[in-house]
């Protein structure tokens, strides 16, 4: 038997969030629903397939999902995007490369063409 729980209801909230923030932007995205793959949302616009990973809340990204993300982005020529909730608005990054073990750097960067709605930092790194 499956629980709903409130962490469940408020990952789920911030997914149709940033799900929504996505259509606005001229992107077709739907939700990989109950999903256990790297890709939360799927968002596609003339060429261009981005895959995106949402955290929310004190979820965070771990070694092993950053670079299920990131691999399965570069087997399908997609754009892997992780998108975290930063206060009231969504910060959206773009993996750049593969996290090494127990390493503090994870390689992204502001994902450019959805700066407007998100928090352009400049930052290489991202909280885990």
């Amino acid at each position: 038997m499956f629980v709903v729980t409130n962490y469940y209801r408020q990952g789920d909230g911030f997914e149709k969030r940033v799900l929504a923030d996505l259509r606005i932007q001229d992107y077709l995205a739907w939700q990989s629903r109950g999903s256990k793959s790297p890709v939360d949302i799927i968002a596609l616009r003339s060429g261009q397939v981005l895959l995106v990973q949402v955290k929310g809340g004190l979820a965070q990204i771990g070694h092993d999902g950053w670079n299920d993300l990131y691999d399965l982005a570069q087997r399908v020529a997609g754009v892997p995007i992780l998108a975290q909730r930063s206060g009231r608005k969504i910060r959206y990054r773009q993996l750049t490369g593969l996290h090494l073990p127990r390493s503090r750097y994870w390689p992204s960067v502001s994902w450019p063409c959805l700066l407007s709605r998100g928090e352009p930092d400049g930052s290489d790194r991202v909280s885990t």
